[in-house]
């Protein structure tokens, strides 16, 4: 089975975060009576969901090891077990959503509320082209278990 996507999962993610930086700096949507935040504080409110995203990838990849399978979604030949513990109680795309995450604190930093289009965009994409794809080789391979699975855990958060 092959995937829709074409692009590795983090080129997809730096190319967004590309188009951020270029396209998204500095614009912003407010109202008369906003209250944007100061540079100091995207700052530091971009850096802990930075951290935050790195914490997650970290978790996710500690599980796939744990259970002695593939983080690579091109090695679909390599999964082995269906991981449905740690940080994959909680989401079925970790890894994703701490991608989503760290768009979402460029967004942040930059103070560009347009840019969260960019990672609504993102999220539409991924799970388009390689959440579902991903989703239909897992319940080929696992099957009831899987769909068992997906019912209790949900896609993104």
């Amino acid at each position: 089975m092959t995937l829709a996507l074409k692009v590795p999962p983090l080129l997809v993610t730096a190319i967004v975060a590309g188009l951020m930086i270029v396209t998204g700096s500095g614009a912003s949507v407010e109202s008369p009576n906003s209250h944007a935040l100061d540079a100091g504080t995207q700052l530091w409110l971009a850096c802990w969901i930075w951290a935050a995203a790195v914490t997650v990838i970290l978790l996710a990849v500690i599980s796939f090891k744990r259970h002695q399978t593939t983080v690579n979604p091109y090695a679909l030949e390599g999964v082995s077990t269906l991981v449905d513990s740690g940080i994959f109680r909680y989401s079925r795309n970790p890894m994703y959503v701490a991608m989503a995450m760290s768009l979402l604190g460029i967004a942040v930093l930059q103070g560009a509320s347009l840019s969260l289009f960019y990672v609504a965009g993102f999220i539409i994409y991924i799970t388009q082209f390689q959440i579902k794809p991903e989703e239909a080789f897992l319940q080929e391979r696992f099957g009831v278990v899987y769909v068992e699975y997906c019912q209790q855990v949900r896609r993104w958060l």
